[in-house]
């Protein structure tokens, strides 16, 4: 099991890396779990001649430009490049071939079992995958949540009840609590 993290973050798409961005903007210790090789979400998986339908100055993630002129569309293999350049400055751990199989919570931590075996705790948990049918949504409904539906991926955070850094951090991204 490895613990001493503030966050776990899980899903290494765009959402994934800008919630780590964030989270890390604000000094804390953050744990990405990636499914895939690499922290670049499913744009591997998309069509060779993508181009994204809005220029490279909308597309770019927190803290850091898209690379090239601004008013260019990118093409996916442009997008998959800048999400590897971006993981790079992230100064946190990103964890590959970790898909997350469950997460449980025992009042105090949140932990995050691998497909691996590899068990993940942190008092706070961020799930940031793309919708899909399988779900990896933490336990505890009831607790303070943020939902954000940035670049067509899902963040939905989980933080325990009492008042958290993580909640003070997402608040000022879009300020979203339900």
């Amino acid at each position: 099991m490895t613990t001493g993290y503030d966050a776990l973050v899980i899903g290494g798409g765009q959402s994934g890396l800008a919630a780590t961005h964030h989270l890390r903007k604000h000094g804390l210790t953050v744990a990405l779990l990636e499914a895939g090789p690499e922290p670049v979400g499913s744009w591997p998986h998309y069509y060779d001649s993508l181009t994204l339908f809005s220029p490279a100055r909308y597309s770019a993630l927190p803290g850091l430009l898209f690379p090239g002129d601004p008013d260019h569309y990118p093409h996916r293999d442009d997008v998959i490049d800048d999400l590897r350049q971006y993981a790079k400055t992230l100064d946190a751990d990103i964890h590959t071939h970790q898909r997350v199989d469950t997460v449980t919570h025992n009042g105090h931590l949140f932990t995050a079992h691998t497909d691996t075996g590899a068990s993940f705790t942190a008092p706070s948990c961020c799930v940031a995958r793309a919708p899909r049918p399988r779900s990896t949504s933490p336990p505890g409904r009831t607790r303070r949540s943020a939902h954000s539906f940035s670049l067509r991926d899902e963040i939905v955070c989980r933080v325990p009840a009492r008042k958290s850094v993580v909640s003070r951090v997402l608040r000022p991204i879009r300020g979203w609590f339900v």
